[in-house]
C-alpha cells in the first residue's frame, strides 16, 4: 500500500506538470491506470492469501 500510494504522489505531481503541457496525451492516463489494477491485483491476492491461511478447513 506504501508503493501504491508513492506511485499515486508521483502520478498526482506528474499530471498537474503536464497539465500545462501542449500536447496531453490519453497515454499518460493510460499508464496510471495499469499501474493502479497491478497494485489492485497484487492486494487482491495478499487478502486472499491472508484469509485462506487464517480460515479452519
Amino acid at each position: 500500500m506504501i508503493l501504491s500510494g508513492g506511485q499515486s504522489a508521483i502520478a498526482g505531481t506528474s499530471f498537474i506538470l503536464l497539465a500545462h503541457a501542449p500536447s496531453q496525451e490519453i497515454v499518460n492516463l493510460a499508464g496510471y491506470a495499469a499501474f493502479g489494477a497491478f497494485y489492485f491485483l497484487l492486494a487482491a491476492r495478499q487478502l486472499r492469501l491472508i484469509n485462506s491461511a487464517e480460515s479452519p478447513r
